[in-house]
């Protein structure tokens, strides 16, 4: 080399790591990496295969990345690719895993003091900030001293800990991806940089069958028409649940006979099964042409530790995915729900009606977003008025839907009726067909108040008797034979007529007043009712309602166990 009197030699220039280990550089250009064309050959799975330059000439020395995946670190200055920095005597260089040391003691007699300059932004990192996780092996071992281990013995000891490292590096940056096509864009593109090859594929399993997912080569991502792999090679990976290396496919009659290999010319394949639960989930397949197909042991015992970390990432991302579209399809329902309360509150009468004579209220709580209640009003000329209250059998969206029918059709019923038994046997056989497909029933009272008369006929389709609780304190129940709605096409039911008096109070009601719970498990009840009734009788009939439902609320507490609906007709 020619140069001046001052220029160094190069002769003692080196890389050394903490355990003794001399890298000589020579004057030029020095390539570091894991590759075996490297002048220095790091052997660590997680260095590049080319991962930086360190360069020597008559000005000194410098150093550059070459687009590693964990870029080169110059004591705690990190260089990403294209970056380059001077390098010193004694400089501490981390690359990847792998620390060494710069060692050039005449260079040191004629550099100034550091002064970091580097070309391109640069990102200082201090070493709790790294992206590789430290595994200090020149540290004694707890018991055993590195002496004790053969060179053989610590270097495959080295060699583990190197491997579980980048599996953990690979793991701690796709393992929180919960987007399959983020996922494994992100995998190949970790893959592409720690293991060059010819044709890589992902692929994922489908209805019948394993699909191309991504396709990439040297030169980048392609259309999954272009992948590049062996089929027999990956059908006997997938069957047999192992992973497949063939550094030479000449070597295997079956795979180089095969049409794939010869049309790709595909001169070794590297394939790992992707399997979590003893399930295939997919595959991971690199194949290489001509002389620069070199996989060695290391890249697949690399790819298949990632290829267990990939099943477990798209197990997650598709619970992640199932969770995802069961929210937005409860949110669809939630939204359906709204809408069904919406209309159901709107077929109850919002406005009693104002009939001389008498004084009628109504007031419902659905146990859920819609109930199974319901009660309406059904003025039969000057002189009558029907009332209706039933409870259709369940909770939810199908007990909504057959309450609106339920309803619409007594209503119907009731105006060209006399006679509160006909109208519930006549709307039984209507309904019918439709509960015994559901496998529900509907209880049900109808009865029409004559003020003028002073009379109540009434019928009941197996529902609670209406609480009756006269002006001068006394109380009865209204009972009436007859049988639930739904259950068969003939209904028995009877039909009833009681007189009434000026004062009295009429109370119809569910069984979710009645029968509703408190911590105890004791019931709300029929007495209690009375009681209330008494104590607000002199309140208008809309307030008296809403105070006994407050009443089962404060008893029974929040939410609803069952729908809770009462009328109150004051005479």
């Amino acid at each position: 080399m020619s140069g001046t009197a001052n220029a160094p030699s190069f002769q003692q220039a080196s890389l050394r790591t903490a355990d003794g280990v001399v890298f000589p550089l020579k004057a030029g250009e020095n390539i570091v990496g894991r590759d075996p064309s490297c002048n220095v050959q790091l052997h660590d799975l997680s260095v590049s295969k080319k991962h930086c330059l360190v360069t020597l000439s008559e000005s000194g020395a410098s150093i550059a990345d070459l687009g590693s995946t964990n870029h080169t670190f110059v004591n705690e200055t990190c260089l990403r690719e294209g970056q380059s920095t001077q390098l010193f005597h004694g400089d501490r260089l981390v690359l990847g895993r792998s620390v060494v040391t710069f060692f050039h003691p005449e260079l040191a007699r004629l550099q100034p003091r550091r002064v970091d300059t580097i070309e391109g932004p640069a990102v200082r990192k201090s070493p709790s900030e790294s992206t590789i996780v430290s595994f200090e092996l020149d540290t004694p071992l707890p018991g055993i001293g590195k002496q004790a281990l053969s060179e053989a013995a610590f270097r495959e000891l080295r060699k583990a800990n190197e491997r579980l490292s980048v599996f953990y590096d690979f793991g701690r940056h796709v393992g929180g991806i919960l987007d399959v096509d983020q996922l494994l864009t992100n995998v190949a593109r970790r893959i592409m940089k720690l293991i060059p090859a010819d044709g890589g594929v992902m692929f994922l399993k489908g209805l019948d069958r394993y699909e191309p997912f991504l396709c990439w080569t040297r030169d980048g991502f392609q259309e999954v028409s272009r992948a590049v792999f062996s089929r027999t090679a990956l059908a006997r990976a997938i069957e047999q649940k192992r992973g497949l290396l063939v550094r030479d496919v000449t070597s295997q009659p079956e795979l180089s006979a095969a049409k794939s290999v010869r049309e790709l010319e595909i001169q070794s394949t590297m394939i790992v099964p992707i399997v979590l639960e003893n399930e295939v989930l997919g595959a991971l397949s690199l194949s290489g042409r001509g002389h620069r197909a070199d996989f060695g042991p290391d890249d697949f015992d690399m790819i298949s530790g990632i290829a267990g970390q990939i099943g477990v990432a798209l197990k997650n991302a598709h619970l992640a995915g199932e969770i995802k579209r069961t929210t937005q399809q409860m949110a669809g329902l939630q939204k359906e729900l709204e809408i069904a309360a919406h209309v159901q509150k709107s077929i109850l009468p919002a406005i009693p009606p104002s009939f001389p004579g008498l004084e009628i209220a109504g007031a419902s709580i659905p146990a859920r977003e819609v109930g199974g209640d319901f009660f309406d009003y059904v003025p039969l000329g000057a002189e009558a008025l029907g009332a209706t209250i039933a409870d259709v059998s369940g909770k939810g969206l199908a007990a909504a839907l057959l309450t609106l029918q339920s309803r619409c059709v007594i209503h119907a019923l009731a105006r060209d009726n006399e006679s509160p038994a006909d109208v519930l046997r006549k709307a039984n056989l209507l309904i019918y067909d439709d509960y015994s497909r559901a496998d529900m029933f509907l209880s049900a009272f109808y009865g029409i108040v004559n003020p003028a008369s002073g009379t109540l006929r009434y019928a009941s389709g197996g529902h609670n008797p209406p609480l009756l609780l006269r002006a001068d304190g006394t109380r009865c129940q209204l009972y009436a034979t007859g049988g639930l709605l739904g259950i068969s096409p003939h209904l028995p039911v009877a039909e009833r007529e009681v007189k009434l008096a000026a004062n009295d109070i009429l109370a119809l009601y569910t069984d979710g007043v009645s029968e509703a719970r408190d911590n105890a498990r004791a019931q709300f009840g029929c007495e209690r009712l009375a009681k209330k009734l008494g104590e607000y009788r002199d309140l208008p009939a809309q307030e008296i309602a809403g105070r006994i439902l407050q009443e089962v609320t404060s008893f029974a507490g929040c939410p609803h166990f069952d729908d809770a609906t009462i009328v109150i007709i004051k005479v």
